[in-house]
C-alpha cells in the first residue's frame, strides 16, 4: 500500500504488503474494493473456483471470514467482482454457466453463502434479452444492490443498456424505474 506521498506505508502488513495463501492452488486477483467499514474484498479464481479475500484496514486476514481470511465459491459459471455492502454481508457477481444469465451470490460476515438470499445465497437473473452482461454492481443502504450492464436478443442483436435495482432479498425493486 501506498501513502499519499508516493512512498511505501509500513504499517500495512509487513512492509507496505501482504501476501496471503488462499489455498493449495494459484490465485488470481480480478477485482478489489474498500468497503465502507474499511475491509478490503479481493476477488479472484483458483481453478474453476471463485476466491473472495477480506483482510483488514492494517493488512491482517480477517480471520471470521472463511478459512484465514478466504471463501470460495464453488458453482458453474465465473465471476466478475466482488462489492461489500456495508452491512456485513458480501456480494460476488457474474456470469451463470454460458453467461444468457447473471449471477449474485450473497456471503455473511463469516464468508459463507447467505441462505436466506435466494438459493442457498445464489440467485440467477435474466434482464429479458436471451443474454444479459452485468457489468457493474453498485452496493446500496439495507443490503439493497443496483445493476448495470448490458442485454440483448437474439432476434434484435443491438445490445441495450439496463440499469436494476435488487432489494436485499434479491427480488427485483419494481418502484425504480419502469417496474424495476
Amino acid at each position: 500500500r501506498f501513502l499519499y506521498n508516493d512512498s511505501v506505508d509500513s504499517t500495512f502488513g509487513k512492509g507496505g504488503r501482504i501476501i496471503l495463501k488462499a489455498g493449495e492452488k494459484h490465485v488470481d486477483a480480478y477485482d478489489m474494493e474498500l468497503t465502507s467499514d474499511s475491509l478490503l474484498i479481493v476477488h479472484g479464481y483458483e481453478d474453476t473456483a471463485k476466491v473472495v479475500l477480506a483482510v483488514t484496514a492494517d493488512g491482517r486476514p480477517l480471520t471470521k471470514f472463511g478459512l484465514n481470511g478466504a471463501s470460495r465459491i464453488m458453482t458453474p459459471g465465473y465471476g466478475w467482482s466482488a462489492i461489500g455492502s456495508g452491512a456485513g454481508k458480501v456480494f460476488v457477481y457474474g456470469a451463470y454457466k454460458d453467461s444468457a444469465q447473471f449471477q449474485v451470490w450473497r456471503l455473511n460476515e463469516n464468508g459463507h453463502a447467505d441462505s436466506t438470499y435466494g438459493r442457498y445465497g445464489l440467485n440467477k437473473f435474466l434482464h429479458g434479452g436471451t443474454s444479459d452482461k452485468v457489468k457493474k454492481v453498485a452496493a446500496l443502504a439495507g443490503g439493497n444492490f443496483l445493476a448495470a450492464g448490458l442485454t440483448y436478443d437474439n432476434r434484435d442483436y443491438p445490445f441495450h443498456f439496463f440499469f436494476r435495482k435488487y432489494k436485499s432479498n434479491g427480488a427485483v425493486d419494481e418502484s425504480f424505474g419502469e417496474k424495476g
